[in-house]
């Protein structure tokens, strides 16, 4: 099968800043906000098939200055295809990869293929 491939406009808040702390509580950074609603439209509707029970998912994302972790960018990513309901959960995906592209215009680009398994047999 094809991959999916998804252009989203933003770039994802690092991972360090999804949640806000105040008043007692936690709650959804502006950022991730953001990011989640951009997400949102760009899939709008769109789903993996059925029958890709795993997923293999590569990210590159492309900041303005070009900083920060690439770690922090790979959760973000994640939960806001499964916030979009890109997919019913982020438990399918079997492997990611996540790099940085040159410095620009912030934009995220996400190749999703299918995998066998979730697991690999390391015997």
């Amino acid at each position: 099968m094809e991959p999916i491939t998804l252009q989203i406009g933003a770039a994802p808040p690092t991972a360090n800043l999804i949640w806000r702390n105040g008043r007692g509580h936690s709650y959804l950074s502006p950022k991730a906000a953001a990011f989640y609603e951009v997400v949102g439209y760009t899939v709008a509707g769109r789903r993996i098939p059925s029958e890709w029970t795993a997923v293999d998912v590569d990210i590159i994302v492309r900041t303005k200055q070009g900083r920060g972790d690439v770690d922090n960018r790979i959760k973000p990513v994640l939960d806001a295809l499964t916030r979009a309901h890109f997919w019913d959960d982020d438990r399918r995906v079997g492997r990611v990869s996540c790099q940085f592209a040159s410095p620009g215009k912030e934009e995220t680009r996400v190749i999703v293929r299918p995998l066998a398994s979730r697991f690999v047999d390391l015997d």
